[in-house]
């Protein structure tokens, strides 16, 4: 699991088994493949490999993402650092602050 290490002993064995029963499972997966191929010669391959994993007993809530209303233009550029990790820390205080955080899977 991906959060706050400080959170980890909050959680009871039986709570973080669910977690992950539920969005560490096939039916939460999203694969992307690159490259030169033919679909058709690759998923028999998917079938192999992943068809014979069981789908998990419960799906994943939905994601629901709210967008702020847009008040102007905004710019984003790099300025050092892990733009990615940054975004994200900030997408946690925010959930944090509304009182909707969890371990995240990002």
């Amino acid at each position: 699991m991906v959060g706050w290490a400080s959170d980890i002993p909050s959680y009871t064995l039986a709570q973080a088994k669910d977690y992950f029963a539920t969005y560490y499972a096939p039916n939460n997966l999203t694969g992307v493949l690159v490259g030169d191929f033919k679909a058709a010669e690759v998923k028999p391959l998917l079938e192999r490999y992943f068809g014979r994993i069981p789908r998990g007993k419960t799906d994943p809530p939905p994601v629901v993402t709210l967008e702020p209303q847009q008040l102007a233009e905004k710019r984003l550029t790099r300025g050092g650092g892990d733009l990615a990790h940054r975004a994200h820390l900030v997408a946690r205080r925010a959930l944090r602050a509304q009182g909707r955080a969890r371990p995240s899977t990002c």
